[in-house]
């Protein structure tokens, strides 16, 4: 039995695969990172982040006032917000964050609007649910589990566009609607969804439901 060298917090693989004399696993770059990076994989350990009711900020390095050190993959959030949601932002670069892998579970009672370091917003994640949080070196991205969605109450249609309020915080990746009551000729138009309406053109007097999810 072998065993591939320790990671964080003392995490190792025994394997039994064969290897012929001066033959096996190699390491490009810097193996020091690579034995982090593995450690890092068998065990993500967990991190408990209180937001306060304030923007909170991520970081790889020291921090600083309204900031936390990035020390673990699963990440237990509570933002402790008096508004409808906190803003949390990934402080460094993408460069600087490639490789991350962040499980974030949102503890509390509000949402969580996930910002990159050019604040801009790259997801959301509502209320007692959880997202994973990746990057490749080039663009940081939110992956909403057991994706959060929206059921409108009934609509009825005016023949123009009509703006149902989905308050997901972002751009839904499914939409669609369903009709509750018509008669004679149906016609449903989709517009231009936001971050905080669906947007949809139906013909007047019929009744229906807009749904969505992320």
């Amino acid at each position: 039995m072998s065993k591939i060298p320790a990671g964080l917090n003392g995490n190792a693989i025994d394997h039994n695969l064969p290897f012929e004399p001066g033959y096996g696993f190699t390491a490009k770059g810097n193996p020091a990172a690579l034995i982090a990076a593995l450690g890092q994989s068998l065990a993500l350990g967990t991190q408990v982040i209180g937001m306060a009711d304030a923007a909170h900020a991520l970081v790889l390095g020291a921090a600083s006032s309204a900031q936390s050190q990035l020390t673990a993959g699963v990440l237990l959030i509570d933002p402790a917000s008096s508004g409808a949601a906190e803003v949390l932002t990934y402080a460094d670069t993408e460069a600087e964050l490639d490789g991350l892998f962040n499980l974030i579970i949102n503890t509390g009672d509000e949402a969580i609007t996930v910002n990159n370091d050019g604040a801009a917003q790259v997801g959301h994640i509502p209320a007692q649910s959880a997202a994973i949080i990746t990057c490749d070196g080039t663009s940081l991205r939110c992956l909403n589990l057991g994706a959060a969605g929206f059921a409108s109450a009934e609509q009825t249609g005016t023949g123009a566009g009509q703006n149902v309020a989905h308050g997901l915080g972002q751009l839904p990746s499914y939409v669609w609607t369903s009709i509750t009551e018509a008669g004679g000729t149906i016609d449903v138009a989709e517009g231009a969804h936001t971050t905080t309406n669906l947007v949809f053109t139906v013909t007047s007097g019929v009744k229906f439901k807009a749904f969505a999810l992320l």
